[in-house]
């Protein structure tokens, strides 16, 4: 650490004020209590899947930045209890046929959402879920897509993100 509070590391990465990584690590934390706790998870993950905490937390440079690996860490617990399967409302376990059926039926609803409105991914809209559940078959999938076609399936025709979001930009966000 130096006089300014930052941490200095090797000439090939920037240096992290130690102040702004304490309150990042902090505020994966809190945010881990708020979703671990049945009362606030229900409100809570609602708002870390709308503003997509975790892909954001995943593409920041802290992640994959050496002094960030605790903060790395957390992300990384963040995700597993925003997909923890557990029924929101009522708190009970899933079972793994309704994981699956949740999980199928998002796939079905994205490919004839595809097959109606997007031609160019009718390829992915016939062909069969188990095709298309690995992230690199469905990215393969959507590289067809312009960036602004990607920008458009997301915010207008998914509404997963809001168009005015500056992370919209960058299509390693889209695609996360």
């Amino acid at each position: 650490s130096d006089a300014n509070g930052e941490i200095r590391c090797n000439d090939s990465e920037l240096p992290v004020d130690a102040a702004a990584l304490l309150y990042c690590e902090r505020f994966m934390e809190f945010l881990i209590d708020l979703l671990s706790q049945l009362p606030t998870r229900r409100f809570m993950r609602a708002l870390v899947e709308d503003f997509a905490v975790i892909a954001k937390c995943r593409l920041s440079a802290l992640y994959s930045h050496s002094k960030g690996r605790l903060f790395a860490q957390l992300v990384d617990l963040l995700r597993f209890y925003e997909g923890f399967e557990i029924d929101d409302q009522i708190g009970s376990q899933l079972s793994d046929d309704d994981v699956l059926l949740g999980h199928c039926s998002r796939m079905q609803a994205f490919q004839l959402l595809c097959f109606k409105q997007l031609p160019k991914l009718r390829n992915l809209a016939l062909t069969n879920v188990g095709a298309i559940e690995k992230r690199s078959d469905l990215s393969k999938q959507l590289a067809v897509l312009s960036s602004d076609e990607l920008k458009d399936l997301v915010c207008h025709k998914l509404k997963l993100l809001s168009p005015n979001d500056p992370w919209t930009d960058r299509v390693d966000f889209l695609l996360e």
